[in-house]
């Protein structure tokens, strides 16, 4: 397992995105305090944008949500109906459109009230696991290949 954190840097207006793989036992304070001093800044991904995250993957037959996970204010009951409504997608697509209404009261740009997103997905007849924290860090089989074919481009338009 693979970990990243996405880092942000602004230059003439325009926001530029990169990732830093690093390992478990590297200090993750001193990761952000390092790119820090190269002007990057560490991305904080709210519950809006991982949001966009799920409307964006899973309108493609190749993904399947695992899990989302919230911060501890939300109830127990409410986490479990929504990982219900994950494990249905995979069979019933439609499913998508009631999981992005139950989710839309914390899609507001300030809310970090989704805390994660356990993906798996295929591509090139390759299977890959993804987490998306909304601290930034992408952990899995192969967070590059998920940054750059899937969610630089949502990071681009929300930022």
């Amino acid at each position: 397992m693979k970990q990243s954190k996405i880092f942000r840097k602004i230059d003439n207006g325009i926001y530029y995105f990169k990732i830093v793989e690093y390992s478990p036992n590297q200090v993750y304070s001193e990761l952000v305090l390092q790119e820090k001093q190269k002007g990057f800044r560490q991305v904080i991904i709210n519950s809006e944008i991982m949001i966009k995250i799920l409307s964006k993957v899973l309108t493609k037959e190749d993904f399947v949500v695992r899990e989302i996970k919230f911060n501890s204010t939300v109830d127990k009951d409410y986490q479990e109906e929504i990982n219900e409504i994950c494990k249905s997608i995979t069979s019933d697509r439609s499913e998508l459109g009631n999981l992005i209404a139950k989710l839309a009261w914390a899609s507001e740009r300030n809310s970090i009230d989704v805390e994660m997103i356990d993906m798996a997905y295929k591509s090139s007849d390759n299977f890959y696991s993804i987490k998306v924290i909304c601290n930034g860090v992408l952990s899995g089989s192969d967070p590059a290949n998920f940054f750059d074919d899937h969610l630089l481009k949502i990071l681009e338009e929300n930022f």
